[in-house]
């Protein structure tokens, strides 16, 4: 049964009913019964929500001991199978990402024309479920559960809240934002969900009840229409102490060596760094859903949502990946500048930030003078260095983060050793909010300053 509260955004509870539902949703075909030997039976695997094939999902028969894995077609077959009717069932990692254990389907057996066809349910089904109303093009679903986290049993009536900032033009160039937020409670299985979510936002959810909550957890920005996120939700440190648990893990590059040095960022629990074997241990988390950051030099920031047990250890093996940084390499492919120049123009088109281009860059000096005069800015001596700082109020200001010919600078530096003359283009995002996806740093709330030199564009 689903419950629906009208709204602008129409907010639903999702059962594990209608989840289950889901499950069945599997399309088919079927022929006469029929006697004969033992057949070939082929199918394929497919995600209708993203309309295409399903490569390495894992087909099994049930009953049979019979498992094979789709190639990158989809398709699948099994050998040697008696007329009958069997079950057939899929497991793969796009059904994982919904919340959903497997896809499975009742197939009777008899000459081996059958065609097995195992689907991740479409958008349609899943709103159909959900919302009862007709499926939108532009909203997603985003649903799940609040469970306990000692013995996983449902939460009832705990209040999920979803968030998220919506971003307008003003004019010609006056960009507005203002946030979102949604709230429902879970039904008697735990259950929650919110339709007409608006597709593509970054999005922050988090669950609560009068003596729990779980942590803020990040839901980043994709082109998926059906999002889910299980959360627990741990009692208040305040009223037990006692409901605690520990997070260890071992964080490597991308090469699998150990990355010593690493911080572990949590809203939650002290900061923590790896040692020289990559191994960190963080003790008294609140149990619960909860979501830590990983920062080291010369590797791109990435964040873990772990759930924490009472009592319980949780281990974490990490990969980071390392952001390369080209020294001065002149770049003459003409993919790659007119690339490079097709994305400039079209975020100037969005008119989002400030632009500048080689017209304002006329004569010589320090790269700094490039930037003065510019309101919103401002470049700060200390300690015998320069930062360039964005003011986001009268009393705040916060380090720009810097990106060089597409390529984020882990901090300013390589900045300051350009000359006015060497620049050929910058783009300035002056908050958080503003900065595209391709120049947005992780955690970071501040903007977003892009240089372009005439090495790559000459």
């Amino acid at each position: 049964m689903t419950k629906l509260v009208p709204g602008n955004r129409t907010r639903i509870v999702l059962t594990v009913a209608g989840a289950a539902a889901l499950l069945s949703s599997a399309l088919v075909s079927t022929a006469a019964h029929g006697q004969g030997r033992a057949v070939t039976v082929r199918g394929i695997a497919y995600d209708s929500l993203r309309a295409e094939a399903l490569e390495g999902a894992v087909i099994s028969v049930i009953g049979t001991g019979k498992t094979t894995i789709s190639d990158r077609r989809g398709r699948f077959e099994f050998e040697d199978v008696a007329p009958g009717t069997y079950t057939f069932t899929m497991n793969h990692g796009a059904l994982d990402s919904l919340g959903l254990t497997g896809v499975s389907s009742q197939i009777e057996v008899t000459n081996g024309r059958e065609d097995v066809r195992l689907a991740v349910p479409g958008f349609s089904a899943f709103w159909s479920v959900a919302c009862a109303t007709a499926p939108p093009k532009d909203s997603i679903l985003v649903y799940g559960a609040v469970r306990h986290p000692a013995d996983q049993t449902p939460v009832p009536m705990a209040k999920v809240e979803l968030a998220w900032l919506d971003l307008g033009v003003k004019g010609r160039r006056e960009v507005t934002q203002q946030a979102q937020t949604l709230s429902t409670t879970t039904d008697s299985t735990g259950a929650f969900g919110f339709c007409g979510v608006p597709k593509g936002a970054g999005l922050r959810i988090r669950a609560v009840t009068d003596d729990a909550a779980s942590g803020i957890i990040d839901l980043p920005p994709d082109d998926s229409r059906v999002r889910w996120r299980d959360l627990t939700i741990g009692q208040y440190l305040m009223l037990d102490s006692t409901q605690v648990g520990t997070i260890s893990g071992v964080v490597m590059r991308g090469t699998g060596t150990p990355l010593a040095g690493a911080r572990i960022v949590m809203d939650e629990a002290p900061e923590a760094h790896t040692d020289d074997d990559g191994r960190f241990t963080i003790r008294g988390v609140p149990a619960g859903t909860r979501q830590l950051q990983v920062l080291a030099v010369g590797t791109n920031e990435l964040s873990r949502v772990v759930d924490v047990r009472v009592n319980r250890t949780t281990e974490l093996v990490i990969f980071t990946e390392a952001v390369t940084t080209l020294a001065a390499v002149r770049v003459t492919g003409s993919a790659f500048i007119r690339h490079m120049a097709e994305g400039l123009t079209e975020r100037r088109k969005l008119s989002f930030g400030s632009f500048l281009d080689s017209t304002d860059f006329t004569g010589q000096g320090p790269v700094r003078s490039v930037f003065e005069g510019i309101a919103g800015l401002a470049v700060r001596a200390m300690n015998r260095e320069y930062v360039l700082v964005l003011k986001e109020s009268a009393v705040r200001e916060c380090p720009a983060n810097i990106f060089i010919d597409g390529i984020r600078q882990m901090d300013q530096e390589r900045l300051w050793t350009f000359r006015r003359e060497d620049i050929k283009a910058v783009e300035i995002y002056k908050r958080g909010s503003l900065v595209p996806p391709e120049f947005q740093v992780l955690r970071s709330t501040c903007g977003s300053v892009a240089v372009w030199t005439r090495s790559v564009f000459p």
